[in-house]
């Protein structure tokens, strides 16, 4: 073995020819049979050694014998030699297979740094989208209740007008723990992206390695709506510790809820069936 290379030895006996004098028999038994054939040389063991050399890039040789000029120890440097420039030889080959490898990998691990930050930027833009959303949604509400206030004062002194401030009261409150200015502004906490949030934005990588093949179309559609599903599925923050609109969202969009719950109902249509479908294709993809 040099250097990783394997190399296989063969010592032989070399053989001296000489001429065959048939005998006897063997011209009675060729005379008789058509078949019988005499052969033309005898051999005989020799005091002379032949060395083979296998395996590896062959160099000067392959072969090396005892010679009457050039004995057989005489040529064991020369072999050493062989030997030590094949094992050089392979692993010059060994690296040389390694460099694509290694370049791959490091263009797939770039690729997976530029899909976690894109992961984390969608997320932002996303939770951005759904504050907007939400601050819309308690500037229309806040003037439905001041219009409710306006009314409530036309009213009566009596059970129907306690019943429309009680109204009044609890919808005001709603608003405001509705509305995104009332709480808390900051960067929302990006959770940690699985293989499948990735592959949307690795452009043909695959997330578990650079030896693994691209994903099918059929994987990428999948691994693209529940991955930008979940980038998108940042609560809105609530100024209150209550339950309310911002709870049921988190509840919804929970890859452990099997289910939409009864108070999803003031959700708008589109996060709710991004939430519903990510529900559903998990149940039917994930073990």
């Amino acid at each position: 073995m040099a250097q990783g290379q394997r190399c296989d030895f063969l010592i032989l006996q070399e053989q001296d020819r000489t001429e065959h004098i048939p005998t006897k028999k063997e011209l009675a038994d060729a005379e008789k049979h058509s078949w019988v054939r005499i052969p033309r040389y005898d051999t005989s063991p020799a005091e002379r050694l032949r060395i083979c050399v296998g395996g590896g890039l062959r160099h000067r040789a392959g072969e090396w014998a005892d010679a009457a000029d050039c004995p057989l120890e005489d040529q064991l440097a020369e072999i050493v030699q062989e030997v030590g420039l094949r094992g050089e030889a392979a692993e010059r080959k060994r690296l040389a297979d390694l460099e694509p490898a290694r370049e791959k990998r490091l263009q797939w691990e770039a690729a997976m740094q530029r899909a976690k930050i894109d992961f984390a930027e969608a997320a932002r833009v996303q939770h951005l989208e759904a504050q907007e959303r939400a601050w819309r949604r308690a500037t229309g509400l806040a003037e439905y209740v001041g219009a409710l206030r306006l009314h409530a004062q036309t009213l009566a002194t009596g059970p129907e007008r306690n019943g429309a401030e009680a109204w009044i009261a609890w919808a005001a409150d709603h608003v405001e723990r509705l509305n995104p200015l009332n709480g808390t502004l900051r960067l929302p906490e990006i959770p940690e992206p699985r293989a499948s949030d990735l592959e949307p934005f690795l452009h043909g990588w695959n997330p578990y390695g650079p030896g693994y093949s691209a994903p099918t179309d059929c994987h990428r559609a999948y691994s693209e709506r529940d991955g930008r599903a979940r980038a998108s599925h940042q609560p809105t923050p609530s100024p209150t510790t209550e339950k309310g609109t911002a709870q049921s969202r988190i509840a919804i969009c929970s890859e452990e809820s099997p289910s939409i719950p009864d108070d999803s109902s003031d959700m708008d249509g589109g996060v709710r069936q991004t939430c519903v479908t990510s529900v559903k294709s998990a149940s039917r993809y994930r073990p």
